[in-house]
Formats: C-alpha cells, structure tokens, sequence
C-alpha cells in the first residue's frame, strides 16, 4: 500500500483536532472551532496505477464513472466503436473498479459523433447514460437507460425533441428519490444566445418535466452547467455566465433548486471578478464545494489557476475563493471533484509538474472544505500528457480517479485509473481486500473448460487460486485464465477464485462460476452427440455432418453448435461482421440480450485441429447486436464467435 508523501508517497493529514496554526485560524475565522475526539486521517493511494480497460485500439477520452458497493460503469468516446465517427462505449466495473467482461457500445443511431459521456447509478441498480450527438450546429443531447443486468431497455431518446435547437455540453445527476436530472446548454432558452436548460426524467426515461431554464441572468452566453444531487433531494446546479459582475468579467454561477427543478435560490456569483471556466461540484459532509478555472490576469507565467470555495447546504458562502494549486507557473486546467461522507478528492491538469507535458495532479479537502495536506501528482506514468482527469467516489472513503494516457504502442490513448482511499487511526493493514467480482466459464471440449476472471488491476498481485467445486486444493495460476483439462464430458463444474498479493495478504473467495463440459462425441464427428440427439433427432445414421448447413442460412452445423443457435430453424444464426474504422476494425454480431459471447481467434485454418484463442473479454450482450473492435492486422487472422452462457 503506497501513501502520498508530499508530491511524491505520504502526507500525514490532520482532522480537526490536529490542524496547524494557519488553519486553525482559519476555521476560528469562520466560527467552526477545532472539534475533539475526531479520528486522525490519512489519504492513501491504494495500489499502483492501472489500465482501467486494457490496452484498446484507438483513442479513449472523456471518461466519466459511477460505482457503487454494487458496482457501476465506466463511459468514454472513442474513435472505434462507431463506424460514422466517434463513438460512445463504455466497461462495467465491479466494486473495486476492476472490469468485468469487454467494453460495448452505448449509442444505436451511428449518425454524426457522439461525445461527451455521463453515466450514473440508478436506485434500481440500472444505470442511465447521457451524451451529445449529430454534426456540429445540430448538436442534440440523449440519454438511454440500462436495467440491473446491464441490458438497454430502448435506444437512445432526445432530451427535448429532434427538432430543438443545439444542444451540447451534457450534465446528469441520479436524485434520492431515484429520478434523473439532466442539463444542457440550449441555444433557444433564454432568447439571448446561450441558455441553460433542465428536465427530470424517470429511471426508464420518461419525462416527468418540461423543460424548465436554469439560469435568470440572460444577457450574453450562460454555458456549461454542472448538476449534482444534495442530501435533501434536490439539486445544485453551476455554470458559466458572461458579465454578471461587469463587461470584462466572465462568472461562476451557483443555484439550489428543487427535486422538480423549481429554483429554491436566486443565482450566486461564485468567482472573483474576472475569466473563469469549467465550474465542478462535490459535497463532503455538510459542505458543497464549487471548483473551477480563473485567470491569473497578473502573472504572465501563471495564467490559468484552479479555484475553489465552500458553501453550506443552502449556498450561503462559508469561504472565500482560495487557490487549490500550489504550482503557480504554468497551466492548471480541467478540474474533476467528487466528494463523500470522509472527504473530497479534487484532481486537475498541470502542465509540466510531472517532467513531461500534462500531469494529473490531486489535492485533499476535509468535511469542512478545506485543503488538507500538499498537492501530489496522481499519474506514475511520465510519458506525453496525461489528459482530462476525472475523480469519482467508489465507495464509503474511497476514490477512483481516471484519465486518458498514450498507449504503450504510441498509436493511441487508453484508460489509466489510481484508486485512493482514506486510513483511519492507523487501520490500513486491516482494511480486507475486495474478492474477485465474477467467473467466467466457458466450454472447450467434451474434457476441457476455460476458467477466466476480471483481472485485479494495480494491486501488486503474486498469484490467483482456483478452486474446482468442493476440493480444497487450487491450482496457482499467474494470469487471469486457465484452462482446466481431464474433465468428465457432459458434467458440470463450479469454480471459485482467490488472489494473493506479494505482501502476503489473501482475498476472499468468489462467487461460484459455473458451466458443463461437451457431452461425448462417440461417432466423431466434431460434435457432441448429446446435442446433435437435440436438434435432429435419435437417428445418428441421419445427422448431417458438422460442415453441413441444416438449415440453409449461411451457417455450418458446428458453427452454430459453437454460437449457442439452433441448426435447425433459419431464423436462429449468429454470423460475424467486420467494419473498418478510423481505428482498427470492428467485428459485430446479432445477440441474444443478457447472454455472454467470447470471441476467439486463430492465425490460420488448418485441416486438422486449428488453434483457436480468446480475443479479448468475455462480451456480455446488451442489447440485439454486440461487437468487439480488434487490430487491423497486417497479417491474415480468422475470427469466430462463441456463446459461452
């Protein structure tokens, strides 16, 4: 376990009873006082930093996440998910942040890009996703929601209409009463150039509002409003406004508003008097705090600083505006703030601090919203710029902060996480590792199955255990599969998994995963016989060969043995397809929602056995057409696709 000191390991962080002079002073200032008996902190980084979602074809940006106890989602654009431009895909994450299967698409309509992502967990375990789409200057904001399994109920649905005026720069909250907030920047609000515009909706979608307007102040732009969920069920709004405080400033907007979007404040000017940008939220405890750019107009070398400023519940100022970066010469930019019952985590850029060009860097607030300890740089990797942070609260006291990083093979940007969280009294050592989230079992042979798992990323792992129903003894396995041999054919078998890491410490056992192995295959004709009594009948003398098409559509008898479909019924066939795209290719198939597929690849047919391999995750189908995008290789590969559950 790695603490932060400083900029580089650990920083001892003072609660309350604890605080030195300056910020004891400070909270005398605002009339808190220094509170006794409260527990000494320490903010952690946990682990190293990780590949959130592997090593993936193309350019991944914009991530955003919500994860629970339960779990939760990873979203970001891409460039090779979506063969008419940018794409929005997204990974589901278990509890500990690790991915669980393969990364899927999130937008149906293909027209135009799509951008700027959000996702947040729903009351009933599903999740709603929000983004931008269409050509620049017919921008539209939709949404589309997703039940606990995972499975989208319906495409995508516009915020208002298809012909609204442009909408961008989507913002999503889930409230406490399980309703979704949405904002947007409308062209067509206010009736002066840009204007905010809201409206709640239900888990499923439907509209529970009109539209209503966020902002009061219309003169000039109103822009990029932020939303997040208060602990009394409404909802705290910010955003950019031009002009409030004079002709040459440009604002921080604060407003409370109700569950339904009724306003319950008038609009609070948040920054100083000047250029300002890219408002974000978070509360810890009973403190809302409001983050954003600023210009520093007297300092060439500085220019842009990160902001931030306290308020209560009900937005009455508890600070001034204090300086989050204690690097002054340079860019600081692109802040993310997400707060919990322990604390907030504030992350932004800053050119140059890490030795190349952009770092992430990081900064501890306490339930008072105040900075506890020094700024660190989260990012262990130095390589270019690391780009648009974003923090998010996985749990109770704990943090996962995300951003896009260059790819080991210079050729793109995938997804780097680090994962924080909060010691008490000196506890950390206790702390229990989380267990592995989920077991994948897929069939191979009438003897052999393939046992694989969510890899635990950035946590310095010695060995997996895998454990066959009820034996005691695992086999130590140094990756996150194996394939289990000498099976009895037709039987199934349960499997559970544990991970061990180098300083010793074991995590719990999994959740059982479960599959059969083929039945016999006693005429030996590629097929188990089992399965072939099924479809056509207990006559082997007339069972079609397994290069045999039964049916006429297209498929082979043992392909679609390996797709899960039925060889005899025309209608029932799973044939993969392959799309070029701006990055690599993507191979799609039609799907049977809520059932998982493993696609496998080989590097030439051969007449005897052909060496097939998984290729990539396990992808879970979310809807009637799945699809995973791959290298586009210079030399031939063959691709197959398998239903595994």
């Amino acid at each position: 376990m790695m603490t932060l000191k400083n900029t580089a390991e650990t920083t001892r962080l003072a609660k309350r009873n604890r605080v030195g002079l300056g910020l004891a002073c400070v909270l005398a200032a605002l009339g808190l006082g220094a509170t006794e008996g409260q527990a000494d902190l320490r903010f952690l980084a946990k682990g190293k930093e990780f590949g959130v979602a592997g090593s993936l074809i193309g350019d991944q940006h914009a991530t955003h996440a919500a994860i629970s106890a339960k779990g939760g989602y990873l979203v970001w654009q891409d460039n090779a998910t979506d063969e008419s431009g940018l794409g929005i895909s997204a990974l589901r994450l278990d509890a500990a942040a690790n991915a669980v299967g393969a990364p899927f698409r999130v937008n149906a309509s293909l027209a135009g890009n799509q951008e700027k992502p959000q996702v947040g967990l729903l009351a009933n375990g599903g999740a709603m996703f929000a983004w931008e789409a269409g050509e620049t200057g017919f921008r539209r904001v939709q949404f589309r929601a997703a039940n606990a399994e995972g499975m989208f109920l319906a495409e995508e649905a516009f915020v208002t209409g298809a012909d609204s005026g442009e909408q961008t720069d989507p913002s999503m909250t889930v409230l406490g009463n399980g309703t979704v907030a949405l904002a947007w920047t409308d062209y067509l609000m206010d009736g002066d150039v840009k204007g905010l515009a809201g409206r709640i909706v239900t888990e499923t979608g439907e509209a529970l509002t009109e539209p209503f307007r966020l902002n009061k102040f219309t003169r000039g732009n109103q822009y990029g409003a932020k939303m997040l969920a208060m602990p009394n069920g409404g909802i705290a709004a910010v955003w950019v406004s031009d002009q409030q405080q004079s002709e040459k400033s440009i604002d921080i907007v604060a407003r409370l508003f109700n569950s339904v979007g009724r306003p319950l404040t008038g609009e609070v000017v948040v920054s100083q008097p000047g250029i300002s940008s890219n408002p974000v939220l978070g509360i810890a405890g009973n403190r809302l705090m409001v983050a954003w750019e600023q210009v520093n107009l007297d300092n060439k070398k500085t220019r842009w600083n990160i902001h931030m400023r306290s308020f209560d519940l009900n937005l009455k100022p508890l600070t001034e505006a204090l300086t989050a970066n204690q690097k002054l010469e340079g860019d600081q930019f692109a802040p993310s703030l997400e707060g919990n019952a322990e604390g907030a985590m504030l992350v932004w850029n800053s050119l140059g601090q890490d030795g190349s060009r952009e770092a992430v860097v990081g900064r501890f607030l306490n339930q008072d919203g105040l900075f506890e300890g020094e700024e660190f740089v989260v990012n262990s990797t130095k390589f270019a710029g690391q780009i648009e942070p974003n923090v998010t609260a996985t749990s109770e006291g704990q943090w996962l902060v995300t951003w896009s990083t260059p790819n080991g093979n210079g050729n793109g940007m995938d997804v780097a996480g680090q994962r924080f969280e909060v010691e008490k009294d000196g506890t950390v050592g206790e702390q229990p590792l989380d267990p592995v989230s989920v077991v994948f079992v897929n069939p191979l042979g009438e003897g052999e199955l393939m046992i694989s798992w969510p890899d635990v990323g950035g946590m310095d792992v010695a060995h997996y255990e895998v454990y066959i129903d009820d034996v005691p003894d695992p086999k130590k396995i140094g990756g996150n599969y194996f394939i289990w041999k000498q099976l009895q054919p037709g039987r199934e078998y349960a499997f559970r998994v544990v991970y061990q890491l180098n300083d010793g410490r074991r995590s719990p056992m999994s959740a059982f995963g479960f599959n059969r192995t083929w039945g016999r295959d006693f005429n030996k004709d590629g097929l188990p016989d089992d399965w072939q009594r099924e479809h056509f009948g207990r006559d082997s003398l007339k069972w079609p060969a397994a290069a045999a098409d039964a049916d006429g559509d297209g498929a082979s008898n043992h392909a679609e043995f390996l797709a899960g479909t039925n060889p005899a019924d025309p209608d029932s066939v799973l044939k993969l397809t392959s799309s070029m795209m701006e990055q690599g290719q993507r191979l799609s198939w039609p799907t049977e929602p809520g059932s998982i597929y493993q696609v496998e690849k080989a590097s030439q047919l051969g007449t005897g056995n052909t060496e097939w391999k998984a290729e990539g995750s396990p992808v879970l189908a979310v809807e009637n057409e799945a699809g995973l995008t791959v290298d586009a290789d210079e030399q031939m590969s063959f691709y197959r696709i398998k239903r595994i559950r």
